[in-house]
């Protein structure tokens, strides 16, 4: 593994393990085992090492995102976007335990807000597509929900343990947006 990218998976270890403080340059680099000053040759500034954390957490998720969300019925929507959360969840929880650390820690810094919403956006909109297809009466409203509803299920079980199958509770919300249609 390339130094950038050893720096890049030590700094979320940090955030998930430590919190979004403890993200330093020198913390990175003890992290992953790197001589001093390793991490700044890549990233010279903090700025710059949280975009490129931001980046490195974000980027195989949006990259999945068209892939991912091309169901055909509304139950498959559902198998997909709980298989999302469960992968989120187990294999992918270091880098989704930072994700909300770094929210928590730093929702008011703008190039946080903005490095994350894209591939929120992204999202929304592809899950949005599908209740337009399915011929939901408000797509815009059921995509929130169950985006919504997501990412309340991935907060309780990363911040409090829970185990939950979101299953059931997505596959709730996708009925009763299609209820009425």
């Amino acid at each position: 593994m390339r130094t950038r990218e050893r720096a890049l998976k030590a700094a979320v270890t940090v955030v998930a393990t430590k919190g979004f403080q403890a993200l330093t340059h020198a913390s990175v680099d003890a992290e992953a085992e790197l001589p001093a000053g390793s991490t700044s040759n890549y990233f010279r500034t903090k700025s710059a090492l949280i975009s490129g954390l931001i980046e490195h957490i974000s980027a195989p998720e949006q990259r999945s995102v068209p892939e991912v969300f091309a169901p055909e019925t509304p139950e498959e929507l559902v198998d997909k976007v709980s298989a999302l959360v469960i992968e989120l969840t187990t294999n992918r929880r270091e880098y989704t335990a930072a994700r909300l650390a770094i929210f928590l820690s730093g929702n008011h810094r703008a190039e946080i807000r903005e490095g994350f919403a894209v591939g929120g956006a992204s999202f929304r909109a592809a899950v949005k597509a599908c209740f337009e297809r399915f011929g939901a009466e408000d797509p815009g409203l059921a995509s929130d929900a169950i985006v919504a509803c997501a990412e309340g299920i991935i907060y309780r079980q990363i911040v409090w343990g829970f185990d939950i199958d979101p299953h059931g509770q997505l596959g709730l919300i996708a009925k009763g947006a299609l209820a009425s249609s």
